[in-house]
């Protein structure tokens, strides 16, 4: 019997599977990155929003909403409208207190300097926030960065280094491909 109902629910089902394996290759291929970068740039934003919103109650919420950011890995540099650095992470890290004794200092340049960085694409999403997607020329990564100006003039700028989604989505449509591999080699 050619057309067996094993044969027939076998052949059904693996066209199943490879209709998934498929479907979930051409999603992450096509969608994930843009998914993850729009992820990334909504969540830099409402960061800055609430970190904007809190720069102006106390220094408790500040410094609370500081930690959650450095700890999830967006670092943060706050300057002042003459130049001078009111908070950085690197100085946290470095010394353990980001903030800077004294409006009068100005800011140290880093070794490495932002404009160094090649822009790939800028983006303005209101009068006070700009989004810029970085190219680290030395690593070859790729960093999200926002900047805003404060109610009280100040400037705020958070940068985060984005993942390689790419890499990632690969290595996931590839796992599904093996994994259905074995669910039709069971089949048999």
């Amino acid at each position: 019997m050619n057309n067996s109902v094993a044969k027939k629910l076998f052949w059904g089902m693996a066209g199943l599977i490879l209709f998934h394996i498929g479907l979930n290759w051409l999603l992450n291929a096509q969608l994930l990155e843009r998914y993850y970068l729009h992820t990334k740039e909504t969540q830099l934003i409402e960061h800055g929003r609430a970190l904007a919103l809190a720069y102006g109650q106390g220094p408790e919420d500040v410094t609370a909403m500081l930690e959650q950011l450095e700890a999830g890995g967006t670092s943060v540099f706050i300057t002042a409208a003459d130049g001078s650095e009111r908070y950085s992470s690197i100085k946290r890290l470095t010394s353990g207190s980001g903030l800077v004794d004294g409006a009068s200092q100005v800011a140290p340049l880093p070794q490495r300097r932002i404009s160094d960085y090649l822009v790939r694409r800028q983006q303005a999403v209101d009068k006070d926030i700009m989004l810029e997607w970085q190219q680290d020329p030395v690593v070859n990564k790729t960093n999200l960065a926002m900047e805003m100006r404060l109610e009280n003039g100040d400037r705020l700028r958070l940068w985060r280094r984005l993942s390689s989604v790419a890499e990632s989505a690969a290595l996931i449509n590839h796992f599904m491909m093996l994994t259905g591999g074995v669910s039709l080699l069971v089949g048999l």
